[in-house]
């Protein structure tokens, strides 16, 4: 990768960028892999556990937690399980996890960033790897309970 394509690829990890879940204002750069953002992986199940509010809205369970979502959405409404935040509401789209070489992710992150919890060192293979979002396997310490 020539020096042009590295200066972008820096460029745009220091855009400042607004978090569709919940409104913070984050620097990419600064947001891979600390999960201080949240989503419902599971869809919203009105089908099976409708119920009717005071106001008469018809309300469902989302089925990865069993919570309802508050009545309001968008906007400072975050979900049950930790990822990273996102310019875009399909987290599904920044799932997929950054292998970085040891060396590189010392510069990329900073020393003291190798330790959030979506960075996870492989010394086999001499690398980090960055998830963007929690793991969703029962052995998964940050998994919805």
């Amino acid at each position: 990768m020539g020096d042009a394509a590295i200066r972008a690829q820096l460029a745009a990890l220091m855009e400042r960028r607004h978090c569709v879940r919940c409104g913070t204002v984050y620097v990419e750069l600064e947001n891979l892999g600390t999960w201080h953002c949240g989503y419902h992986p599971g869809a919203l199940d009105s089908v099976w556990r409708v119920r009717t509010d005071a106001r008469g809205n018809v309300r469902g369970t989302y089925t990865c937690c069993g919570r309802e979502p508050p009545l309001r959405s968008g906007i400072g409404v975050q979900g049950c399980t930790r990822c990273d935040h996102a310019d875009a509401e399909a987290p599904s789209a920044a799932a997929a996890p950054l292998s970085v070489a040891a060396e590189r992710a010392e510069l990329l992150l900073g020393t003291h960033r190798l330790g959030a919890p979506g960075v996870v060192y492989d010394a086999s293979r001499r690398t980090y790897t960055i998830h963007r979002l929690c793991c969703l396997s029962d052995d998964c310490a940050n998994a919805p309970r």
